[in-house]
């Protein structure tokens, strides 16, 4: 309950308003059989027409307060539930935009949708109920009770049965119940994924007549979910046949032993009627009381999967008193990491490397070697278990981390390519970049055409994830971008590898121009591009296993000497 109240307190006066609305609803609907036992038992026994008369009008008056009531109540409480949800997702989006990639990496993409989308839905359900339901409920259920016991005790032991036997029912149903939401959660969570994964990859399932292959592994996990649904669903089914039995019975308690009593002149034939109303309100609040359960079973595991999200700390955070890094030198020293802490196996090994200032350094390996790895580390993308990176004689835990990513600049091997404008995918970069900045960005990338060639300009919208551009444009979109930021340290992650060989070295070239105040980062497979870097690390098993120059590398590395061959129409000699 902290954790909702902690989203709904801003709208302190719609919490009590609309409860208090709920209240006079309840109330109205209490006084209707009370009403109707006083125009039967007096106005009609006596034929007085003017007391029917002023009875039915104020039932109809407190008909149309109750209605009122209740329909203000409700949206009142709508208004607040949708601003709690707001609130929640807000805070939810923030907090997953200060995590590092190990966080994410923790929770994985689309558990934190369904946890967005889904987990907060049920946990606006609770808002609602709490503010409208939970309200109505025990005063229905107690009002309903005092109102019947006022009308005849004798009848009200029927109440001594029938609610004692409809909670135990609910209880049992109900601790079964809070077992199952967790799993019918994750289970959701495992069919978003798959969805996400066969709709991103599309191309390539389609390239390799895959569909039955994915519609299958598809259909596995939307059986899971539709067999733990159902068990949920069966839950509550079971419910409602008890809860009609008991309904039934009841009545016709109400009936047998009443009848007898009017039979006897005990009780007023008027009274009958509004405790059988009464009984249908109390057994109503009973039923209704179970789905509050219900709901709040359910939202128990969305809370606690939100209450996860929001609690959790990124592991990347910037330190209280950062110091300012002298140069740009970058230095690992015997680095090792591991993406699992408790693996064996490392990813990154024993790394020893100092990349200069303005000094372009070359990259390859065979894939899975941990190119990519490294560079992440470069910009404290996660922290390595052993050993210490240093720019500028500075660990990068002591470095403020948005100083040291304005200062890193990456374009990585997937491209990421946001819908709207040319103009808004780059000035992710620099906000305050100019037309003419993004042109010459576009230019130095070899992009022109992308300004040039279309009506809009830079204005130009762009699909979702760039449907609407080629491979290379993708590519040298984001190149512009991080061209755009101006960096210290420019990391490109085979981010040339959809270009075609001429347009790549042309690019090359007006890197050139850059080298001399820039350091250059190129992880390439192409011995053409890294034959231009001053030096060249060679990578394998997560280890470096050789650096120097092209000509040396042939010689000292098999694993460059491989590429180098394969990339060759005969076999490479020093």
């Amino acid at each position: 309950m902290a954790f909702i109240w902690k989203y709904i307190k801003q709208d302190s006066v719609l919490l009590l308003l609309a409860p208090f609305l709920m209240l006079l609803s309840v109330a109205a609907d209490l006084l209707q059989p009370k009403l109707m036992a006083d125009i039967v038992d007096i106005g009609v026994a006596n034929g007085d027409l003017t007391f029917i008369k002023g009875k039915a009008l104020i039932m109809l008056i407190t008909t149309f307060g109750g209605l009122l009531a209740g329909i203000c109540s409700y949206y009142l409480a709508a208004r607040s539930t949708a601003r709690a949800g707001e609130r929640i997702r807000s805070a939810l989006f923030s907090r997953i935009m200060t995590f590092s990639h190990k966080e994410l990496d923790y929770f994985s993409v689309p558990t934190l949708i369904t946890r967005m989308t889904n987990d907060v839905s049920h946990v606006q359900g609770v808002i609602l109920s709490i503010q409208n339901t939970f309200i109505q409920v025990p005063f229905l259920l107690v009002g309903g009770l005092f109102m019947a016991i006022t009308l005849s005790q004798r009848l009200s032991l029927i109440f001594l049965i029938a609610i004692p036997a409809l909670i135990s029912t609910i209880a049992l149903v109900l601790v079964r119940a809070v077992k199952v939401f967790p799993v019918v959660q994750k289970k959701l969570d495992a069919m978003n994924r798959i969805a996400r994964e066969t709709l991103l990859g599309m191309p390539i399932i389609k390239g390799y007549l895959a569909e039955p292959l994915e519609r299958q592994r598809f259909d596995k996990a939307n059986q899971d979910l539709y067999d733990w649904q159902l068990k949920s669903a069966l839950l509550m089914i079971l419910m409602s046949p008890f809860i009609m039995i008991t309904f039934n019975f009841s009545t016709v308690a109400v009936l047998w032993m009443g009848g007898y009593q009017v039979y006897g002149g005990q009780l007023e034939v008027g009274k009958i009627m509004a405790f059988s109303t009464y009984l249908s309100q109390i057994l109503m609040a009973v039923m209704m009381s179970s789905f509050v359960i219900y709901m709040f079973s359910q939202a128990q595991a969305s809370l606690a999967r939100l209450q996860e999200v929001i609690d959790s700390e990124s592991s990347i955070v910037s330190p209280p008193q950062p110091k300012k890094p002298d140069g740009y030198t970058l230095i690992f020293d015997d680095v090792s990491f591991r993406f699992d802490e408790q693996s064996p196996k490392s990813t990154l090994e024993n790394i020893n490397l100092s990349i200069s200032e303005n000094e372009r350094i070359g990259i390859v390996g065979p894939t899975g070697s941990g190119k990519s790895t490294l560079v992440g580390l470069m910009l404290r993308f996660y922290d390595p278990q052993r050993g210490k990176i240093t720019l500028g004689g500075v660990p990068l835990k002591d470095l403020d981390l948005l100083a040291l990513r304005k200062k890193v600049g990456l374009v990585q091997q997937e491209n990421t390519v946001l819908s709207g404008s040319i103009e808004e995918n780059l000035k992710i970069a620099a906000p305050d970049a100019g037309p003419d900045d993004m042109q010459k960005a576009l230019d130095q990338a070899m992009a022109s055409e992308l300004y040039i060639n279309r009506v809009g300009g830079l204005t130009t919208a762009i699909q979702q994830r760039g449907k609407d551009l080629s491979g290379g444009q993708q590519q040298r979109l984001s190149i512009a971008r991080v061209l755009l930021q101006k960096p210290e340290i420019l990391i490109l992650d085979d981010s040339t590898s959809a270009l075609d060989v001429l347009t790549e070295k042309r690019f090359l070239d007006a890197l050139d121009d850059q080298k001399t105040h820039q350091t250059q980062v190129i992880i390439a497979q192409r011995i053409s591009t890294l034959q231009r870097c001053d030096r060249i690390v060679v990578m394998n098993c997560g280890k470096i296993e050789a650096i120097g120059d092209h000509e040396s590398l042939l010689k000292t590395s098999p694993t460059y000497m491989a590429i180098a061959e394969n990339q060759s129409d005969r076999k490479v000699s020093a």
